[in-house]
């Protein structure tokens, strides 16, 4: 019998490297997580984090070529897992946003990295295949799942 925390529903979603295309990717992750009745808090704090890491991709990872990031989202009962992945080159986030930066450092953002680990558990990043890989869970509380999305 398997334990109602192993069942998942699964988006895959894939967009050009671009701070455009990532706005679209965004706003129709946000869309198919309501649709799957994914609470608003855990909702929110999933498109904060999706949002900084993506957009990170799209500006610094990738701007000497338009590659492909995929990103892929399987909500379980007590949490998000999510899983980024891109062609970019390699970086290594693991000595980032491990304290708040102060104010008066900041010219524009800089909370990002900081933010990331605040709303995250398990944050891992690896680099395989050519691939960075970027790992992490958003928490939430346990919820219903539906027993299906339709992707329209």
């Amino acid at each position: 019998m398997t334990d109602s925390k192993d069942i998942t529903v699964d988006l895959v979603l894939r967009c050009e490297s671009s701070v455009e295309d990532v706005c679209v990717m965004l706003t129709r992750m946000e869309q198919l997580l309501d649709k799957a009745d994914v609470p608003s808090a855990q909702r929110q704090d999933a498109a904060l984090v999706m949002a900084e890491a993506l957009t990170n991709i799209a500006r610094h990872g990738n701007d000497a070529q338009r590659g492909e990031i995929t990103c892929r989202v399987s909500i379980a009962q007590d949490g998000l897992e999510c899983r980024i992945t891109d062609h970019g080159p390699a970086f290594d986030p693991s000595g980032l946003g491990l304290a708040s930066p102060p104010p008066e450092a900041l010219a524009e953002g800089g909370y990002g990295w900081f933010l990331i680990r605040r709303l995250t558990t398990g944050l891992q990043y690896q680099r395989r295949d050519g691939q960075n890989i970027l790992c992490f869970r958003v928490p939430g509380t346990p919820v219903e799942l539906p027993v299906s999305v339709q992707m329209s």
